[in-house]
């Protein structure tokens, strides 16, 4: 699953990215 961070960086996960502040 494709997920962006608000940092704009591109990740992958098979969950949603933990969320790093």
């Amino acid at each position: 699953m494709q997920a962006y961070r608000r940092d704009g960086i591109h990740l992958k996960y098979c969950e949603p990215p933990p969320v790093t502040e």
